[in-house]
């Protein structure tokens, strides 16, 4: 699991998404009480007892509100 540091205008050739998978989120509390909003989803089949996340990340404040400034600015405003 990773916290954002900072955002990166990437240059990769990327395809579309081949598929759909629920996104997860909760809210989490690390010890210096700092809160993280966690995003996280499993394979397209969806968990299984015991299964760890495929991808995840956490979003502290100012990672949050840098992250809706590029969805702003990708969709209009939201």
């Amino acid at each position: 699991m990773a916290a954002i540091g900072k955002f990166v205008v990437g240059d990769r050739q990327v395809k579309p998404p081949q598929s759909t998978v629920e996104g997860y989120v909760q809210k989490v509390l690390d010890e210096d009480g700092t809160l993280y909003l966690y995003l996280y989803n499993y394979k397209e089949s969806g968990p299984r007892p015991g299964d760890s996340p495929t991808q995840s990340i956490h979003f502290d404040y100012t990672a949050a509100k840098a992250f809706k400034a590029i969805l702003d600015e990708t969709f209009g405003g939201l």
